[in-house]
Formats: structure tokens, C-alpha cells, sequence
């Protein structure tokens, strides 16, 4: 019996361990990724809304079609962008897909059910385009005769093309941003716009089984949780004293604690100091889009492992100080328990026991001595 109790303690102590780590993990990608609430706040926090678009612009470089080219680069493109994509616009429109894939994940949908229609400003940037190109090209010279005006560049042409009016090279500049390719070709933007090499749903194919996980990963914390708690209290009732298992326990918690701590300052130093300086692209923007999520995510995660490693730390110490508490406490009361009733009797009563069967002796032996004396006596007498 006593083998079997230390081989199960052998056993609990190292899966305390792991399933305090785990359950402390599972939270805190619960808290990020469990819900939309937590996505939503880390990429507004990352300042993605704020470069998406000039990101995308510069990806695309030039847009074309209706016989105009217009480089999406140049500085007043890049300004009507500003002002038609809001960031309030782009994250409006991010935040509807997120909330329509979070229904899907938690089972309230069959299939993602969201609608992005970004037409409208589309069309207002569009406008804004093709104003912009007017204006340049209202300031051209005319060029020389023979020129052509197909695939006409009002941003970097030196001439306008003889025949061409400057509200011409308007209407093509909106039209290629508007029908034209290179840039949001498809407006509207749909659950079932993302799709596999079939043509078919890839909500509805290759994920049609993340709904069922994305559920049974959201239970995992507290049946973690439980699991680590009944291990505890395992360890407590099968230590030799209720005071030997509730330090054992709270030295694996202390430990814990501990480690997740060194692991939070650790994460926050290598990501700041080794991989964000390292990580580099060849577009500007995509790197500090990129940088900036990392950033925010990894803050997340940090903030999640101080707060468990905090929590841990101090159970831990609670536990130990108990145990020390408890341990005093039974050292001071044990030995009074054991001691005889008699011992409380006063010191003169103890006397008194001890000497009364001398006194006794003592008195005897007087009284033979007084009669052999008389009996002697009378028979010298005689």
C-alpha cells in the first residue's frame, strides 16, 4: 500500500506541473482567439487599419483599362485612397468578416454568412482619381502629332496626346479604377469569394471540420483546470502528513509560477530585441503591418503568462507558508496531549503520596521496639 501511494505521488507531481502550464496556455489563447472581441482588439491595436490600403495600393502598383494606366503609387493616388478607405471604413468591413467567421466557429451558422460591400467607395475613390487626373492633365503641353493616347499615363506623361481633353483623360483615369484591373477588382466581398482550386467553398471543404474543433478547444481550459485541481488535492491526501502534501503542492505551484514569469520577461525581450529587428520584407509597409501585429499579439500573450505566473506564484507561497503555519502549530499542541492525568496533581500531594508509606514503616517499628523493652523488663522483675 505504501508503494502504490508513493508511485502515485511520483505521478502527480510532474502532471501538476503540466497541466497548471496547460490550462494557463489554453486561457490565454482562449482570451485571444476565443472570441471576436479579442481578435478585433488586437488588430485594431496593431495599427493594421491604418496601412492596409497603401499597403494593397503599392502591392498592385498600377491600375489599368479603358485605354489609361494610372501608376497607384504616386502621392495624389495615394491621398484620394486616404480619404475614400477610411481606417474607420477598413475596420468597419474587417470587424463584419470576423463576427460572420466567429458564428460559423461557434456553430449558430452552417457557413460563414457575411457581405462586404466596399462600391460605394470604390466609386468615391474612383471620383477622386479621376479628378486628380484631370487636373495634371489640364497642365500638359499638346503633343506633337502621331502621338497616340492608348495606355495614357496623365501622372508621368510630358504631353497630352493631340484630340484627348483633359475631361477625357478624367473619365478614363475613374473608369480604369472603377471596371479597370490591378485594383479591387471585386468590390464585394463575400463569405464565399474565398474559395479552392475546384471553385468550390473552402468553409464547406477543407474546413468544413473547424467549427466541431474550435468547440472542443474551448473546453479544454477547464477540464485542464479540474484536472489540475484534483491532482493537488491528490497529492495532499497521499503525502505522509496533510502538512508534507500541502507543501509538496505548493512548491509545484511556486515553481510554476516562476517559470512563467522567466517566460513572460523572455518573451517581451526576445521579441523586442531579436526577432523584430530581424524580420525584414521588401515592402516597407508590409513589414511594419507585420511588426505591429507580432508586436500586439505577443504583448497579449505576455500580459497572459504575468497574470497566471502571478496568480500561481502566490497560491504557492499561500500553500508553503500554510504548511509551515500548521507544522508549528502541531509541534507546539502534540506533546500536552500526552500527558498522564496524574501529573497534574499539586507537588505537595505528590509528597504526600510518596512519603505516606514511610511514616507508616517508621511508626511500626517503633511500637515493636516499646513492647520487646516492657517485656524484657518484667521478666527481670521477676
Amino acid at each position: 500500500m505504501n508503494f502504490l501511494r508513493k508511485s502515485l505521488l511520483v505521478i502527480l507531481a510532474p502532471l501538476l506541473f503540466l497541466l497548471l502550464y496547460a490550462a494557463a496556455l489554453d486561457f490565454g489563447v482562449l482570451t485571444i482567439a476565443g472570441q471576436p472581441t479579442g481578435v478585433k482588439k488586437i488588430i485594431a491595436n496593431s495599427g493594421v487599419y491604418q496601412t492596409i490600403v497603401p499597403d494593397a495600393l503599392a502591392q498592385a502598383k498600377q491600375a489599368s483599362g479603358s485605354g489609361a494606366q494610372i501608376p497607384l503609387d504616386q502621392q495624389v493616388i495615394l491621398n484620394a485612397a486616404a480619404q475614400a478607405f477610411t481606417p474607420q471604413v477598413v475596420q468597419r468591413s474587417a470587424e463584419t468578416a470576423i463576427d460572420g467567421l466567429y458564428d460559423w466557429l461557434n456553430g449558430k451558422v452552417a457557413e460563414p454568412d457575411f457581405t462586404i460591400d466596399l462600391t460605394p467607395v470604390k466609386a468615391n475613390f474612383a471620383t477622386a482619381v479621376g479628378k486628380a487626373a484631370e487636373k495634371q492633365a489640364a497642365g500638359l503641353p499638346a503633343c506633337p502629332a502621331g502621338v497616340r493616347s492608348d495606355n495614357f499615363d496623365p501622372f508621368s506623361a510630358s504631353c497630352l496626346p493631340r484630340g484627348t481633353t483633359p475631361a477625357q483623360v478624367g473619365i478614363q483615369a475613374q473608369n480604369a479604377i472603377m471596371s479597370g484591373s490591378g485594383f479591387l477588382e471585386h468590390p464585394v466581398i463575400t463569405a464565399n469569394s474565398v474559395k479552392t482550386d475546384t471553385g468550390q467553398s473552402i468553409f464547406s471543404t477543407k474546413l468544413s471540420n473547424l467549427p466541431k474543433q474550435f468547440q472542443r478547444v474551448k473546453k479544454t481550459p477547464y477540464i485542464l483546470s479540474a484536472l489540475a485541481i484534483l491532482s493537488a488535492v491528490g497529492i495532499v491526501f497521499l503525502s505522509s502528513s496533510r502538512v508534507a502534501g500541502l507543501k509538496r503542492a505548493g512548491t509545484i505551484f511556486l515553481s510554476v509560477g516562476i517559470f512563467m514569469l522567466i517566460f513572460a520577461w523572455a518573451l517581451n525581450w526576445g521579441v523586442n530585441k531579436e526577432a523584430l529587428p530581424k524580420l525584414q520584407f521588401d515592402n516597407a509597409v508590409l513589414q511594419k503591418d507585420v511588426k505591429n501585429l507580432i508586436t500586439s499579439l505577443s504583448q497579449s500573450v505576455d500580459k497572459n503568462y504575468w497574470i497566471f505566473g502571478s496568480i500561481y506564484t502566490a497560491l504557492g507561497v499561500a500553500a508553503i507558508a500554510g504548511s509551515v503555519v500548521l507544522s508549528r502549530h502541531g509541534a507546539k499542541n502534540g506533546p500536552a496531549k500526552n500527558l498522564p492525568a496524574e501529573n497534574t496533581d499539586t507537588p505537595a500531594g505528590a509528597a504526600k503520596t510518596v512519603n505516606e508509606p514511610k511514616k507508616k514503616k517508621s511508626s511500626k517499628f517503633s511500637s515493636l521496639d516499646a513492647n520487646v523493652a516492657w517485656h524484657i523488663l518484667e521478666t527481670v522483675g521477676c
